[in-house]
C-alpha cells in the first residue's frame, strides 16, 4: 500500500489558494453565512469548462457576485447536536446580519469533473467575527458546480437536499472503534461524508427552469482523492464498506457507489496537517445528486407520507412488505460496495 504523506488533489502546482489551510471545522449556527459574495475572476459561475492553464492569476481582486443561503435551514439535522459541542463557548458573540461571507474562485483550481458537474478548490472568508488563524484571515472548501443542464442543476439540489437531512454524527470524527452490523470487526468511529457548509443560489430573479444562468453552488469539506481499492489494506477496505452500511443505518441509499465516489486523505485529523500521513487515513464518501432518503422514497413511490401509515398487528406484514423493495435496495447497494472494494462477504 502506498503510505506516503500527501495534501489531496494538486489543483495546480501554481495555485492562488495553495497557501492557505483547508476548513475541517463545522461553522456555528450563529456564524452560518446568509449571503455568499462569489468573487469569479475566470467566468466559472455559469457551470462551464474553462482553460485550467489561463486562470487569473489575481482572483482576490475579481468583483463579487450576490449569493444567498438555501440549506442548511434552521431545522437542519447539521444544527440539531450542535449545542453539546464542547470546543463552542456560550454565549457566542453577536454576527453581524445578515452574515456575509467572501468565496472566490479560480480555474487553476478544479479537483473534480464529472459528467454533470465541476469542483474547485476555493477560498473562503468567513463572516465577521469567525476568522481563520494566519496572516490571510481565510481558508479552503469544495465548490460544487452544476452545469449548464436541468438535470444537473437537478442533482445539485438534490445532494444539498441531503446533505441538510445528514444527521451531524456522518460528519463527525471520533476516537476509538464501533460494530457495524452486520460487519464482523471493530472499525474506527470516523465521519462517513463531508462537513456541509452551505447550498447557494443566485440572488438575482432567474426563474429555476434557465439554466443558461449561473449555477448554484455547494460547499462542502475537501477531503482528499478517490481511493485505488488495490493501495488499500483489508481493515482500510472494510473501514470503507461499513461507511456505506452506516449510511444505511441511518436510511440513506447513495445509488452511486463506485471507488471514485470514496476518498482518502491522510489522517488521523484530531493532529495537525503536517502530522498527517497514509498510516492512518481518512475516508469519506461523496456524490449524493442520486442519493434517496427512506421518507422521500416511501412518498414517491406510494403517493403519501410514512407517517399517514398506522402499523397495528392487523397490516404490520403489509406495513413490512411496503419497504421490503427499500430493504432489497439497500441489500443490492451493499453487495456493490463489496464487489467494488474488494470485500469478501466472509470478511464482511
Amino acid at each position: 500500500m502506498h503510505k506516503k504523506g500527501g495534501k489531496g488533489p494538486a489543483a495546480n502546482a501554481k495555485s492562488p489558494f495553495g497557501h492557505l489551510s483547508k476548513l475541517e471545522e463545522f461553522i456555528p449556527e450563529e456564524y452560518f453565512p446568509d449571503i455568499l459574495l462569489v468573487h469569479d475572476a475566470d467566468g466559472l459561475t455559469p457551470g462551464v469548462i474553462r482553460d485550467t492553464k489561463r486562470g487569473s492569476s489575481k482572483p482576490f481582486d475579481a468583483p463579487s457576485v450576490r449569493y444567498k443561503r438555501v440549506w442548511p435551514t434552521e431545522s437542519s439535522e447539521l444544527f440539531k447536536e450542535a449545542k453539546y459541542d464542547d470546543n463552542i463557548i456560550h454565549p457566542l458573540p453577536e454576527a453581524e446580519k445578515p452574515r456575509t461571507a467572501h468565496l472566490y474562485l479560480s480555474a487553476q483550481c478544479v479537483i473534480g469533473k464529472g459528467n454533470h458537474s465541476l469542483v474547485y478548490r476555493a477560498a473562503l472568508r468567513l463572516p465577521p467575527p469567525l476568522k481563520a488563524i494566519g496572516p490571510f484571515g481565510q481558508v479552503t472548501t469544495a465548490a460544487k458546480l452544476a452545469i449548464p443542464e436541468q438535470s444537473a442543476r437537478d442533482m445539485l439540489k438534490t445532494e444539498a437536499d441531503i446533505y441538510n437531512k445528514f444527521p451531524r454524527h456522518l460528519m463527525e470524527h471520533w476516537s476509538g472503534y464501533n460494530l457495524i452490523a452486520p460487519h464482523n470487526f471493530p472499525v474506527p468511529v470516523h465521519a462517513v461524508v463531508p462537513k456541509f457548509y452551505g447550498y447557494y443560489v443566485p440572488e438575482e430573479d432567474t426563474p429555476a427552469s434557465d439554466v443558461s444562468g449561473l449555477s448554484p453552488i455547494l460547499l462542502i469539506e475537501e477531503c482528499g482523492e478517490p481511493i485505488d481499492p488495490k493501495e488499500l489494506s483489508l481493515d482500510e477496505q472494510s473501514q470503507c464498506y461499513t461507511h456505506i452500511l452506516r449510511l444505511h443505518l441511518e436510511e440513506f441509499i447513495q445509488n452511486s457507489v463506485f471507488t471514485r465516489n470514496i476518498l482518502i486523505q491522510p489522517g488521523p485529523l484530531d493532529v495537525a496537517p503536517h502530522f498527517r500521513s497514509r498510516e492512518h487515513p481518512s475516508f469519506r464518501i461523496i456524490d449524493f445528486g442520486r442519493c434517496e432518503q427512506v421518507d422521500d422514497w416511501f412518498k414517491h413511490r406510494y403517493g403519501k407520507d410514512p407517517s399517514e401509515i398506522k402499523c397495528t398487528d392487523e397490516n404490520e406484514e403489509e406495513v413490512r412488505g411496503m419497504y421490503r423493495p427499500w430493504v432489497l435496495k439497500k441489500s443490492f447497494q451493499e453487495a456493490v460496495a463489496r464487489e467494488q472494494l474488494g470485500v469478501d462477504l466472509m470478511d464482511a
